[in-house]
């Protein structure tokens, strides 16, 4: 019996997308900052600070999550509970500065 062949689109962006969103969680630590359009008017707001950093260390940890789906075995798993657990942390970290009112932005 052959082994599965994957396809060619597969085999890229389980490649390219943890890889992207870790060159944008590593941008966002190094730049702190991050300006997003929250809805479709013109209105722009930026994210600075640590808040910046931690949303960085988010889409780090996404990318360990999308790597550890990509991977077979023990240490796939492993990749996956760590980023997920680390990933978690980060999120209900900033949703407590958030409802603390220390969210740091700018409009």
């Amino acid at each position: 019996m052959e082994p599965k062949k994957r396809s060619w689109v597969s085999w890229v962006l389980g490649s390219i997308v943890p890889i992207a969103f870790s060159v944008v969680g590593i941008s966002l630590l190094s730049s702190s900052r991050y300006t997003y359009r929250p809805s479709r008017g013109p209105n722009l707001v930026t994210i600075v600070g640590i808040d910046a950093q931690v949303f960085g260390a988010i889409f780090i940890f996404i990318a360990l999550v999308m790597a550890g789906l990509g991977i077979s075995g023990i240490i796939g798993r492993r990749i996956f509970w760590i980023g997920m657990a680390a990933a978690a942390g980060a999120l209900a970290f900033e949703s407590v500065r958030w409802k603390m009112g220390l969210l740091v932005f700018d409009h």
